[in-house]
């Protein structure tokens, strides 16, 4: 997305849509982050992220853990549905 969007986008559309794909990405990110592989799953992304210039920036990843853990607390029937997948 990063790589392309501008060639084909306008400068408003790119905007919008890489905002868009940064919310996917992250909330993804958040809720791996809560898993058991949590930090082997942080560090491949920190690492993949720096072979294209890019980092992961904690504050706008804590954001995200904060609205996974609220979806958890506030779907306990789902939270648990998702552990009993894990075993």
């Amino acid at each position: 997305m990063n790589k392309y969007a501008r060639l084909f986008l306008g400068p408003d559309e790119y905007k919008y849509y890489m905002k868009v794909s940064e919310r996917m990405y992250f909330s993804m990110l958040a809720k791996k982050l809560l898993t058991f592989q949590g930090r082997r799953v942080f560090v491949y992304h920190q690492r993949g992220l720096a072979t294209i210039g890019q980092s992961l920036l904690s504050r706008n990843l804590v954001k995200y853990v904060f609205l996974a853990i609220l979806d958890m607390v506030l779907n306990p029937k789902m939270t648990v549905g998702r552990l009993l997948r894990l075993q």
